[in-house]
């Protein structure tokens, strides 16, 4: 394979797939630039360094169609000015920006820094200087010297080394601890597991490797269980943040690693609790039940008023009745006992 840039173009010459040498010409963004280094890689990806460009892969992914996929320093590249570019036997990608040494995890999309930490003082590095030993090492050259980079030295043989720590917890952009907040009387990372005040709430977690001589080399990724189904990478702030949850008991995990050992990592997870919407949390039913006993005592007190009144209408409407008819029978006697006197009187 083959390229040239032109202006704002490259052109792709793929001799593998068309001996007539049919090429195609596509719009990059770092075409612009100053193009550095370029380099094959073993799956046949074509990997380009620009001086302020940045980090270009060029590809079809099997559709015929070359594309360009540049990374800059948005991406956690240390610097868009790269020198030189090389491969190891995994296919991760090793270049040179001017004073620091880099591999990409072509897998996990992460890079991964050497600095002064790591030895790599402030001489420049040369343009097209690296080289990938037949013995696993990465050879960069220097306006004085070389580097080699033995990646074997690099790997972390024991996990707990990388001292992973849940550092900070944050509910609505405020960070909870007991010096800060009323909201909690312990230290949320500590305990393992918080239960979040409302629904609603929104919450952010932070991280970080303890072990100050491999922090920058640390990479992290992490998920949370319940709602995420695969490890997402960490970016520089190593801040997560989640709002909007549905009800439930979720955990989150977080794993820090090294590139050259990315089996050998730290793990530390904390439960989270999204309580239900007041409105069906538990204090909520309690109240419905209140409020439901409530309207049944009353309707039972005013059904039983309505009976106990209809019963004394009743009561009522019945001694009124008798008494009528008590006076209707007394009628007809005081007329006989005055018919009868009238006779008495008469006989006389």
């Amino acid at each position: 394979m083959f390229s040239g840039i032109v202006e704002e173009f490259a052109t792709v010459v793929d001799v593998k797939r068309d001996r007539d040498n049919i090429d195609f010409s596509l719009k990059c963004s770092f075409c612009d630039e100053l193009k550095i280094d370029q380099s094959i890689a073993h799956n046949g990806q074509m990997w380009v360094g620009t001086n302020g460009g940045g980090l270009s892969r060029c590809d079809d992914y099997g559709q015929g169609v070359y594309v360009f996929d540049t990374f800059g320093s948005q991406d956690g590249l240390p610097s868009e000015e790269i020198k030189s570019i090389t491969f190891d036997e995994r296919g991760n990608v090793w270049f040179s920006t001017d004073h620091i040494l880099c591999s990409f995890d072509v897998r996990k999309q992460i890079f991964s820094t050497f600095t002064m930490l790591d030895g790599v003082d402030d001489t420049l590095c040369s343009e097209d200087a690296a080289l990938a030993l037949p013995d696993g090492k990465i050879l960069f050259g220097t306006l004085n010297g070389y580097y080699i980079i033995d990646r074997k030295k690099l790997a972390n043989t024991n996990s707990s080394t990388l001292r992973l720590r849940i550092t900070d917890f944050f509910i609505d952009g405020m960070i909870m601890s007991p010096r800060f907040s009323d909201l909690y009387d312990y230290y949320i990372p500590d305990a393992k597991k918080v239960v979040l005040p409302n629904h609603n709430s929104e919450f952010s977690i932070r991280f970080t490797s303890l072990n100050y001589q491999l922090q920058h080399r640390t990479h992290y990724q992490y998920k949370l269980e319940g709602y995420e189904e695969d490890w997402y990478n960490a970016d520089n702030t190593r801040t997560v943040t989640y709002a909007g949850l549905a009800a439930g008991t979720y955990e989150f995990k977080v794993k820090a690693f090294l590139l050259e050992s990315p089996d050998k990592y730290d793990m530390k997870s904390i439960t989270i609790v999204v309580p239900q919407h007041f409105l069906l949390s538990e204090n909520a039913v309690w109240i419905y039940i209140i409020l439901a006993a409530i309207i049944t005592i009353t309707l039972l007190y005013i059904k039983e008023e309505r009976v106990r009144k209809e019963n004394k209408e009743w009561e009522a409407y019945k001694t009124s009745t008798e008494e009528q008819e008590a006076d209707n029978m007394e009628t007809p006697k005081e007329e006989e006992v005055i018919e009868e006197a009238e006779i008495i009187d008469n006989g006389q």
